[in-house]
């Protein structure tokens, strides 16, 4: 794709939901950042530097700047921006079930497919107005976050993910996270945690090991 050549459309859509924003993205450059998690704990005794212990891994982050441009069609690109802003809310259906969580995203361009993950900001810039102040051109700074993703082993009886295999909590992928990732679904988070016999779902410690039981054992507890 050359810079000099038209623009194309990129697509960030809910994943398991309806909505849609389409950008106009023909970037020069963007990025993808991962990082790992040590600590380290002072010694007197180092000679050159401390005992380090493995934390755990970071999820990637993908920055972007992202383009929108709606001169000359006859419409705005407020309703677009304002989509891609409340998506770092709640979605109205996980505060219905006492459960918020904004969505997750899955962003597309052209043949493409980034990570699954979620909006963890988004700034942006109006660059261009009609004259009764709608804004006409826009550009926003974006950072996604990356939801843990495995391949979800079937089990051949149920039809769904193994009751022998486990999962382990970290930083980025709590209940919740664990829950999308193996079985399609966030919101089986409460059936996991009564599975594993967890009291507290929002205190499970970092480095915990939960078992991943089949689907329709996690439903039936959710």
């Amino acid at each position: 794709m050359s810079e000099s050549g038209p623009l194309q459309k990129a697509e960030i859509s809910e994943v398991g939901g309806s909505k849609t924003v389409k950008c106009a993205f023909n970037p020069t450059e963007y990025s993808i950042s991962k990082s790992a998690k040590w600590e380290q704990q002072e010694q007197p005794a180092a000679r050159s530097a401390p005992k380090a212990t493995f934390g755990g891994t970071r999820a990637r982050r993908l920055t972007m700047q992202l383009f929108f441009d709606a001169w000359g069609s006859g419409n705005g690109i407020g309703g677009d921006i304002d989509q891609l802003l409340s998506w770092t809310n709640p979605t109205e259906s996980s505060l219905s079930k006492g459960e918020p969580a904004p969505p997750y995203l899955n962003f597309k361009w052209g043949d493409n497919q980034f990570f699954t993950s979620f909006l963890d900001s988004a700034t942006a810039s109006y660059k261009l107005f009609d004259p009764d102040g709608t804004p006409l051109r826009a550009t926003v700074d974006v950072t996604f976050v990356e939801v843990p993703t495995t391949d979800q082993k079937q089990n051949p009886t149920s039809g769904g993910p193994a009751g022998n295999r486990s999962a382990l909590v970290t930083e980025d992928a709590g209940l919740a996270a664990i829950a999308f990732r193996e079985y399609g679904q966030a919101a089986l988070w409460r059936g996991l945690a009564a599975a594993n016999g967890i009291d507290d779902p929002f205190r499970v410690p970092v480095g915990s090991t939960v078992l991943i039981p089949p689907r329709t054992e996690v439903e039936a507890l959710s």
